[in-house]
């Protein structure tokens, strides 16, 4: 009900420039990595163009431009927002099944061959400084369908060979915060003999590892389909999501905690606030969902972008929220202002509703001729009358000082003006 738009600005700079030729095709897809810092000043981001952009959160300007690496699969600013920690994957596509396939220590070996640390002082992002990959280390949350053209082959052709005929393939990673524990989202293919037929089923996983040990710790098992992104709260909860449409959260020793429902389209990116307190996600028909982790339930949907919502950012403070989409798109969200007013409350059917001029005041009227007026930027309700008694209303308009409303009986077939006070 707020007068002003739910998202602060929108940055076009990686919008497609051209319509996609397939909505199917990852080659159409414009994966554009975002990076906030933790004082909600700056933020970067990275598109198909390999260039690195800053940009300022209060106004939406560019700030500056430079060249970023090829086959980046997540940014996040570290050292307080002095640095950029980029995960890039090497030689990606290049990796044969049998590269990938192993057992025990030797399964996350050769997963950290494949991927890279790269380190950039902002102070002087011409630098940078290239590592080897240490999951430990990992600052974002990774989810490697949507990281850039040619990194998923390296995960889809991997495998974790598993107890009982099992084979993991990772999709998305995530670091505890204590950095013991690194979480693989993905889906676990179960091979069994019916006779002489053998027969293949796979569902949705997580595969948690501990790093101090450096072995498989459990397998999480609830998704029907594949995990495609997971992220953790300060706490050690841990989210997950998938394409069933549903988010799981579960506790630090593995314990399933509770089903997040209510989205209509795959959800392809997670991220909790820094507070742990409130847990984003983005789905394939462009929504970013809102939930309050304590009560898990939904707080508010965020409505904007015309295509799949691939990365997700978010401000220490929970003021704003960064979001892009496979189209290319930025959008900066005041969550502030997405939260809205409290709702009106009628007993009947909302027949008509009007803002007066001054855009303060709401006026709504309902089926049994009663009138409300409420503050537009609260929802409080400022008084009401049974203004139009039993009249069957179908329009409803106000005069610009809101002190006189017209609308028009149906049953009588009348336009009828009153005082609203």
């Amino acid at each position: 009900w707020r007068l002003g738009h739910r998202d602060r600005f929108t940055l076009t700079e990686y919008a497609r420039k051209t319509p996609p030729k397939s909505a199917q095709v990852m080659m159409d897809t414009e994966i554009v990595l975002l990076a906030v810092a933790p004082d909600g000043k700056l933020m970067v981001s990275l598109g198909a163009d390999q260039k690195l952009r800053a940009w300022d959160l209060d106004s939406g300007r560019l700030v500056k431009t430079w060249k970023g690496p090829a086959k980046a699969l997540s940014l996040e600013l570290i050292d307080d927002g002095r640095k950029l920690q980029i995960v890039v994957a090497k030689d990606a596509g290049k990796f044969k099944l049998a590269d990938f396939t192993s057992k025990g220590p030797a399964s996350l070996e050769k997963l950290n061959a494949t991927l890279a640390l790269q380190t950039v002082d902002l102070q002087d992002p011409e630098k940078h400084q290239v590592e080897k990959f240490d999951a430990a280390r990992l600052a974002a949350p990774i989810s490697v369908l949507f990281g850039g053209a040619g990194a998923a082959p390296i995960m889809l052709h991997g495998r974790i060979v598993l107890p009982n005929q099992q084979m993991f393939s990772p999709i998305a990673l995530a670091r505890s915060p204590d950095g013991k524990t690194l979480a693989l989202g993905g889906f676990v293919t179960i091979t069994k003999l019916d006779g002489n037929q053998p027969t293949v089923r796979q569902e949705g996983a997580l595969l948690l590892w501990d790093l101090t040990k450096n072995e498989v710790r459990k397998l999480l098992k609830g998704h029907e389909s594949m995990v495609i992104a997971v992220a953790f709260a300060p706490d050690g909860t841990l989210a997950s999501a998938s394409f069933d449409r549903t988010v799981k959260l579960w506790k630090a020793d593995g314990a399933e905690r509770a089903t997040l429902t209510g989205h209509r389209a795959p959800i392809l990116s997670l991220r909790f606030a820094a507070d742990g307190k409130r847990l984003f996600s983005g789905a394939a028909d462009g929504n970013v969902h809102v939930w309050d982790v304590a009560a898990a339930k939904p707080e508010q949907i965020l409505r904007g972008h015309q295509e799949a919502v691939l990365n997700i950012g978010a401000t220490r403070d929970g003021r704003h929220l960064v979001s892009s989409s496979s189209d290319g798109i930025m959008k900066v969200w005041d969550l502030a202002a997405a939260r809205g007013p409290a709702p009106m409350h009628f007993d009947a059917a909302v027949r008509d509703l009007v803002f007066a001029a001054d855009g303060t005041t709401l006026l709504a009227v309902d089926q049994s001729g009663l009138l409300k007026q409420c503050d537009a930027a609260t929802g409080k309700e400022l008084s009401k009358r049974a203004a139009f008694e039993k009249a069957i209303t179908r329009t409803l308009a106000i005069s610009s000082d809101g002190k006189m409303a017209a609308y028009a009986d149906v049953a009588t077939n009348k336009i009828v003006v009153r005082d609203t006070v």
